[in-house]
């Protein structure tokens, strides 16, 4: 004799759901912080800024080498392409908050987690922005060839 109660399967649960409850995610508001005017202005200026910085520097190759060389003969237009290039970066911070955020009153986990993971993105872009500018100040600061080397070497 069997027990009704016992012998039924339980269901298995999806992947979603559990992933729902192992994550801490809780379901955000559409117009948070920073508000949509700000992510939609960001939205629209941090890809012009990037795409601005990479055209200035579109006419020399993007191999360090020739960046470097570049920049030996063009300091001003080459610094300014990449100030433009790090200023969109790290100016599509706002943008990614609110797209996370839109993204999460649907999917909570896609939401959170995919913004995160792109935050992480931008501001290792901009670890990288410190570091072009420090190969800069070495051939500003040494020549074009101990600079190369030295970057090399890294």
């Amino acid at each position: 004799m069997t027990n009704p109660t016992t012998s039924m399967a339980t269901p298995v649960a999806t992947i979603g759901a559990r992933l729902r409850r192992a994550l801490p995610v809780e379901p955000m508001e559409a117009t948070g912080f920073p508000g949509r005017w700000v992510g939609g202005t960001a939205m629209v200026l941090g890809p012009l800024l990037m795409l601005t910085g990479a055209l200035l520097r579109a006419r020399f190759h993007f191999f360090y080498p020739d960046q470097l060389a570049a920049y030996e003969r063009h300091p001003t237009l080459m610094a300014t392409a990449y100030g433009l290039f790090a200023a969109g970066s790290l100016l599509l911070w706002p943008a990614v908050a609110v797209l996370a955020a839109r993204i999460g009153v649907r999917s909570a986990g896609w939401g959170l987690w995919g913004g995160v993971l792109v935050m992480f993105g931008l501001f290792a872009r901009a670890f990288h922005a410190g570091v072009d500018h420090l190969a800069f100040q070495l051939v500003r600061s040494q020549g074009i060839g101990p600079a190369t080397e030295a970057v090399s070497a890294g």
